[in-house]
Parts: C-alpha cells; sequence; structure tokens
C-alpha cells in the first residue's frame, strides 16, 4: 500500500521541494527504505524504535551509498558519539552524515561541547 498510495505523493512533491527529507521512524519503516531511495529525496533521517539495541549500520550505508544524506538522531549523548564513531571506523568519515539536535541537561552542556570539538 505504501507504493500504491505513499510513494507517488512524496514523488509529486520530491519534484515541488528544493531539499526534501523524510523521517524514517522505528523499525517498521526500514521496509520502505527501498521505495523512499526512488525518490529525489535529498535527506533521510533514521530514528530506531525505542529500547532496540540493534545493529543499524547497514542502514546507514544504504541510504549514504545512494548518494542521500543521513541524519542520525539515537537520542543521548553516549548513544549518539558511539554511533558517528562507529559509522567514521567504517566509512572513513562523516561525509553525508547530519547528526540531529542533542538533546542535553545544562549540566551535560561543557562535555557536549568536547565532544563535538572531536567532529570539526
Amino acid at each position: 500500500m505504501f507504493d500504491e498510495f505513499v510513494l507517488p505523493e512524496l514523488i509529486t512533491n520530491c519534484s515541488r521541494v528544493e531539499r526534501a527529507c523524510y523521517h524514517l521512524d522505528g523499525d517498521e519503516q526500514i521496509k520502505h527504505l527501498d521505495s523512499l531511495l526512488k525518490t529525489s529525496m535529498k535527506l533521510i533521517q533514521w530514528v530506531p524504535s525505542p529500547g532496540g539495541d540493534e545493529d543499524y549500520f547497514c542502514l546507514y550505508d544504504k541510504i549514504l551509498d545512494a548518494g542521500r544524506l543521513l541524519m542520525v538522531s539515537d537520542g543521548h549523548l553516549s548513544a549518539r558519539k558511539k554511533t558517528l564513531s562507529k559509522i567514521i571506523e567504517q566509512r572513513g568519515s562523516l561525509k553525508g552524515v547530519v547528526s540531529g539536535t542533542l538533546m542535553l541537561e545544562k549540566k551535560d552542556r561543557d562535555a557536549a561541547l568536547r565532544y563535538l570539538e572531536q567532529f570539526i
């Protein structure tokens, strides 16, 4: 049903927007990735299902290898650092990766700034 009803609308809307993006939210959405890559979408934001501890690096590779930007949004600073570091380890850089907003408590500000400095 996604390909029949949603994909044609996405293709049409992507042609109208210069920098279209899609919020791929949760493990049940992964099955639509191949269809999404048929659009002219520029960025795909991936948000894993809550509590999921799966290895999504094949998903990241598929998005990046298709020439799309990948927004990683896995919440906490420690999880984000682990994910971005592993992408660097596997791909050699963060080219094509956009890191989503970090939600932090004020007390974590200095640690977050030190963390971000390693990717500048």
